[in-house]
C-alpha cells in the first residue's frame, strides 16, 4: 500500500475531494445566504408596517 504523500498531486487532489464534502460546501454556502437575505428583508418589512402603522393615527 503507497502512502498519499507519494502520490501525485492530481490523483491525491480528487481523492481526497471525494472522501470529503466540499464540493457541498458553496450549496450550503449559498442556500444560508439566501436564508439570511430572507430574514433582511422580512425585518425591514415588518418594521416598514411598524412604522407605517405607529405614524398613522397622528394625520
Amino acid at each position: 500500500m503507497r502512502r498519499l504523500d507519494s502520490v501525485p498531486y492530481v490523483i491525491r487532489k480528487s481523492t481526497a475531494l471525494a472522501a470529503t464534502s466540499e464540493e457541498h460546501i458553496p450549496v450550503l454556502e449559498a442556500f444560508f445566504t439566501a436564508l439570511m437575505v430572507l430574514v433582511c428583508v422580512g425585518t425591514a418589512a415588518f418594521a416598514g408596517l411598524a412604522f407605517k402603522k405607529l405614524y398613522q393615527g397622528q394625520r
